[in-house]
Parts: structure tokens; sequence; C-alpha cells
């Protein structure tokens, strides 16, 4: 029961972390388009090539984030599932099912 209850925290941890690191690069990501579309209104190449530059660390840090927290999410769900007795369902098996679309 006590193992549970660690697993459930550390589920509840990553999914609050990744809210928050998703948030932030929503806000990164919006805040640059606005200097990308002001750079266009004013004509100003240098905001322009600013703009598209940090977006794209932006988006790649939001990829790199996203990959690890897939792997620690899949880890902590099989480990829920093998402590619960039953296998973790592949994707295939799902939508063969009807149960994932």
């Amino acid at each position: 029961m006590e193992k549970q209850q660690t697993i459930l925290k550390k589920y509840e941890s990553l999914v609050m972390e990744w809210n928050t690191v998703s948030l932030v690069c929503a806000i990164s990501f919006g805040a640059t388009f606005i200097g990308l579309i002001i750079g266009l209104v004013y004509n100003s190449m240098y905001a322009i090539f600013v703009s598209i530059v940090v977006m794209l660390v932006f988006a790649a840090f939001e990829y790199k984030t996203r990959r690890a927290y897939a792997h620690i999410k899949d880890a902590l769900e099989s480990e829920m599932f093998g402590m619960a007795g039953i296998k973790k369902p592949k994707v295939r098996e799902l939508i063969k099912k009807g149960m994932w679309y």
C-alpha cells in the first residue's frame, strides 16, 4: 500500500512538473510570436531573426522535455500496471478494442 502511494505521488508530481514546463514554453512561444509580428509590422529583419531563433530554441527544449517525460511516464505506468498484476496494454491493442482513438 505504501509503495502504491509513493508511485502515485511520483506520478502526480510528474504531471504537475510537466504542466509547469508546458505552460512556460507556451507563454515563451507566444511572446516570441508577438515579437515576430512586431518585427513584421516594423519591417525589422533583426527582430524577425531573433524571434524565429528563440522560437526554435523553445520548440527544441519542449520536444526534449516531452520525450524525457514520456519515458518516465511509461516507466511509472508499467510499474503501476505491474503492481496491479496486469500487463500494460499496447496502443494497437487499445485501438483494436476501440478504447483509444
